[in-house]
C-alpha cells in the first residue's frame, strides 16, 4: 500500500511520552513537535530522535505556532479537564480544516470482558463511552469525521476519532 504524504503538516502531539508516534512521523518527513510535561521524557525525546520538543503541561502551552494536527494519543484518560484540552487546542490549530486526533480507552467495551482490565489503571482518572467522548468532541466546538473501535494487538481495546473545526 502506498503511503500518502500531505506535505506542509505540521503536527503537535500532546502527550508524547518516549516519542514513538513523534519518531514514526518525523522518519515518514512530517513537521512534528512533540510536547510532554515530564522532563525526563521530554529531553529523552529531543536527544534520541533530535525532534522538536516543548517540556510543558499543555493547559500552560504558550506558543503562536499554528499546527494542521494535534493528536490527543491516550491522553485525555489521565487528565482533570479534558474538555478544557479540546477548547484549547482550537488556539492552537491553523484553519478550519485542521483536525484533531483522539485515542482513549474503550473502557465500555472492557468492563463487558473484566473490571481488571488496563484500560482501568489507577492513573486513568477519566473513562469515555462513545457517546460521552463525542458528547465532549461537540461541546468543545468540533465536528466529528470518523470514530472506530479496534482490538490492538497487545489486547487494548481502543477508541478513536479525527475531527475537525
Amino acid at each position: 500500500m502506498k503511503e500518502i504524504k500531505f506535505k506542509k503538516i505540521k503536527i503537535l502531539d500532546v502527550g508524547s511520552g518516549l516519542g514513538i508516534f513523534p519518531y514514526e512521523m518525523n522518519k515518514r518527513g512530517y513537521e512534528i513537535t512533540a510536547l510532554d510535561p515530564d522532563k525526563t521524557m521530554a529531553d529523552f525525546i529531543k536527544k534520541k530522535f533530535q525532534i522538536k520538543t516543548i517540556n510543558s503541561d499543555f493547559k500552560k502551552l504558550k506558543t503562536n505556532k499554528k499546527f494542521s494536527l494535534i493528536t490527543f494519543n491516550k491522553v485525555l484518560e489521565h487528565v482533570e479537564k479534558p474538555l478544557t484540552f479540546l477548547k484549547k487546542a482550537k488556539k492552537h490549530l491553523s484553519s478550519n480544516n485542521s483536525l484533531i486526533y483522539i485515542e482513549v480507552p474503550d473502557t465500555n467495551t472492557a468492563k463487558k470482558v473484566s473490571k481488571n482490565r488496563e484500560e482501568f489503571t489507577i492513573e486513568h482518572i477519566n473513562c469515555f463511552t462513545e457517546k460521552s467522548l463525542i458528547i465532549m468532541l461537540e461541546r468543545s466546538g468540533y465536528e466529528l469525521l470518523e470514530f472506530k473501535k479496534i482490538k490492538e494487538p497487545s489486547g487494548k481495546l481502543t477508541m478513536y476519532m479525527f475531527a475537525k473545526l
